[in-house]
C-alpha cells in the first residue's frame, strides 16, 4: 500500500469504531459506494455436502441444496447491508463472513441459517477484516487486513500473526548538491498482506499467505526552472508467497515465487501448495511446491489467475484455463477439459444446451461433484448462473437461475 493510500485508510478508519448496526447508519457499501452488479461468486459445499453457499455481489449471502431447491437469502434482507465472501465452519454449524461498514470491512461470525451473527473486528488499531478462513478444527479463523490476523470465533484472542511494515535503505538529504538534476534520497520498500484468502495448512500449524512488495525510490529532481521537487518513482512490485506458523513463528519467503496472482492451496496431505504465477511474459501457469519451497514445478500453463482447487483426495487440481475447465492429474500432468455439460435453459420454448463459462468452482466433500458458477448471462432469457457437474463433466444440473433483471431463483 502507498503511503497515500495508507493516509487515507487510517483517516476512514475512524468510522469503524462504532457497533455493529451495519450499514444500515451509513448506507454505504464497499469502498464507500453502492456495489452494482449481480455476478455471484464463491461458492463453497457444506461438509454434509447437501448445500452451496454463495454471495451475489458486494451485498448477499446465498444458500441453495445441492439438488437446487430451496434457495434462501441468509445475509443482505436489508438493502443497506453489504456482505460477501462466506467461509462454512468444519462443523457446518456456522458461517464466517465479510460485512461493511460505512465502505470498512470487517469480519463477522453468524449461524448458518444467519441468526446470532456478531463482529469479530471492529476498526480498533486499524484492523480491518478481509477473506475470512476456518482454521481446520475450526477453533481459529485467520484473516487479512492491515497484516495477517487470527481470532477466536467468539472474537476474543485477536493475535498479529504477521503484520504489514516498510523499511527505508541508502540516501542521504545532502540540500548543498548543486551539479546534478536527480539526486537520490534512498529506497523504502512496502510489505503488504495482499488481499488474497490465507490458507490453513491441514494440521492448521501454518498459514500460506501471500504478500505484496512494493519499492518507491525517494528523489529530488530539478524541474525547467531548476527548483528542486521531491517525489518518488515506482520502482518494481512483487507478489510473493509466504508461509508462518500460526502463532507467527517460523516465516519462510519463498523469493523464488515472483508475481503470485492467486492465493495459496495447501494439499489435502498437506505435502504440496498449489499457486498461480504470473511470468514476465505475462503468461499464468499454475505450479506446486513442497511447503519448504523445494520442488516447484509448473503443473498447467497459460491459466486465469483463480486460485487452483484440489480434489477431495489431492489426486487432481480444478483450474480454469483459456480452453475452459481443466482437471490437472498432479502425479503426471495429464489433463482433461470438461466437456459436454448437459446444463438447459429454456428459450422460446425450445430446450437448448447453455454454453458454459465458468470462473470460479469447487468440488463436493466427497469429491463426486464440482460446483461452477457462469458468467454466461442471457438479458432475454432466464439464465443458470450456479450449477454442478460429474467429476467428468457430466450430469450438468442447474442449480441456480438469474433472470433478465439480476434476480436469483432456485431451479428446481
Amino acid at each position: 500500500m502507498t503511503r497515500f493510500g495508507r493516509i487515507i485508510t487510517i483517516l476512514g478508519l475512524a468510522l469503524a469504531t462504532m457497533p455493529l448496526i451495519a450499514a444500515v447508519e451509513c448506507g454505504c457499501g464497499p469502498a464507500g459506494n453502492n456495489p452494482g452488479g449481480n455476478s455471484i461468486h464463491a461458492p463453497q459445499w457444506s461438509p454434509d455436502g447437501t448445500s452451496i453457499v454463495f454471495s451475489q455481489s458486494h451485498y448477499r449471502i446465498y444458500k441453495v441444496d445441492s439438488d437446487g431447491s430451496n434457495l434462501r437469502l441468509i445475509h443482505g434482507k436489508n438493502n443497506d447491508e453489504y456482505v460477501n465472501l462466506p467461509s462454512i465452519s468444519p462443523d457446518g454449524s456456522r458461517l464466517a463472513y465479510v460485512q461493511y461498514e460505512c465502505g470498512l470491512p470487517a469480519v463477522a461470525v453468524s449461524k448458518l441459517d444467519g441468526s446470532r451473527r456478531h463482529r469479530l473486528t471492529d476498526g480498533e488499531d486499524y484492523i480491518l477484516g478481509h477473506h475470512p478462513t476456518w482454521s481446520p478444527d475450526g477453533s481459529r479463523i485467520a484473516f487479512t487486513g492491515s497484516g495477517l490476523y487470527t481470532v477466536d470465533p467468539d472474537g476474543a484472542d485477536l493475535h498479529a500473526v504477521w503484520k504489514s511494515f516498510e523499511t527505508h535503505s541508502g540516501g542521504t538529504e545532502d540540500y548543498s548538491w548543486k551539479s546534478s538534476k536527480t539526486k537520490s534520497l534512498g529506497t523504502t520498500v512496502y510489505r503488504n498482506v495482499a488481499e488474497r484468502p490465507p490458507a490453513w495448512s491441514p494440521d492448521g500449524r501454518r498459514i500460506a499467505f501471500v504478500v505484496q512488495e512494493e519499492a518507491h525510490e525517494e528523489v529530488y529532481r530539478y524541474n525547467e526552472a531548476y527548483v528542486a521537487k521531491r517525489h518518488k518513482e515506482w520502482q518494481w512490485r512483487n507478489y510473493v508467497l509466504h508461509v508462518v506458523a500460526s502463532d507467527g513463528s517460523a516465516e519462510i519467503r519463498f523469493g523464488h515465487t515472483r508475481e503470485v496472482i492467486s492465493s495459496p492451496a495447501w494439499s489435502p496431505d498437506g505435502r504440496k501448495i498449489a499457486f498461480a504465477q504470473e511470468d514476465d511474459d505475462g503468461v499464468v501457469g499454475i505450479y506446486t511446491m513442497n511447503p519448504d519451497g523445494s520442488d516447484l514445478r509448473e503443473v498447467f500453463s497459460h491459466a486465469w489467475s483463480d486460485t487452483p482447487v484440489w480434489s477431495p483426495d489431492g489426486s487432481e487440481l480444478l483450474v480454469w484455463g483459456r480452453n475452459g475447465m481443466n482437471v490437472i492429474r498432479v502425479a503426471d500432468g495429464a489433463r482433461r477439459v470438461l466437456h459436454g455439460m448437459d446444463v438447459l435453459m429454456f428459450s422460446k420454448g425450445v430446450l437448448q444446451p447453455l454454453p458454459w463459462l465458468g470462473d470460479i468452482a469447487s468440488w463436493s466433500p466427497d469429491g463426486s461433484r464440482i460446483a461452477i458458477i457462469s458468467s454466461k448471462y442471457d438479458h432475454n432469457v432466464d439464465t443458470p448462473k450456479l450449477f454442478t457437474v460429474a467429476r467428468d463433466g457430466s450430469d450438468g444440473r442447474a442449480l441456480v437461475m438469474q433472470d433478465r433483471e439480476g434476480n436469483l431463483r432456485a431451479a428446481q
